[in-house]
């Protein structure tokens, strides 16, 4: 335990979250294809979300655009934006207890985020990779077809697609590589 986050009680509580949001997420989405679910958080991961997003949210989110940007224009803007997703937050209840155990980490005076946040993205990472090696994220056709991956508002590219790379396939990975650099 370091700073009031006891690290194995944060993976054990992300691992239940993780599984119960992805599963609301599931039984909301009806026929609507998944393209994207991750964790979300900041810099520090003083905090963490479920997020999530359908081809179908986001032709209507960028339908909300299409004063500003033409309806492409709009989908390639908003495709990697999870804070902009229909479905990003969808089953944050289930966090609850996550982010207890992750606000205990910050000091006295809420001044500075204490716990290490390389160790906080590893157990992201291994909660993940279990529950994919499980299928919770599917099989055959359907894994292949949604990106699991960590967000936050403030990675560039590069940050993104090598943390992709852990999760995801290689041929997932490039297709998600030319979608954030579309001069590719």
């Amino acid at each position: 335990m370091e700073h009031g986050v006891d690290y194995i009680e944060l993976r054990r509580a992300l691992l239940t979250a993780t599984k119960k949001a992805f599963g609301q997420i599931r039984s909301t989405l009806h026929n609507e294809k998944l393209y994207a679910f991750g964790l979300y958080t900041n810099a520090e991961s003083s905090y963490l979300y479920p997020t999530a997003n359908t081809e179908e949210g986001l032709l209507r989110k960028a339908h909300n655009y299409s004063k500003v940007y033409s309806l492409s224009q709009g989908k390639k803007i908003l495709r990697w934006m999870p804070c902009n997703w229909d479905y990003h937050l969808e089953g944050q209840d289930y966090f609850e207890e996550v982010n207890r155990i992750l606000n205990s980490g910050w000091s006295k005076d809420y001044g500075e985020f204490i716990p290490d946040s390389k160790i906080i993205f590893q157990i992201c990472m291994n909660v993940l990779s279990l529950l994919d090696s499980e299928s919770l994220f599917g099989v055959a056709k359907t894994r292949e077809s949604i990106l699991i991956n960590i967000f936050t508002g403030s990675q560039e590219a590069e940050e993104l697609v090598s943390q992709a790379r852990i999760l995801n396939s290689l041929e997932r990975c490039n297709q998600f590589e030319r979608e954030l650099r579309p001069g590719l």
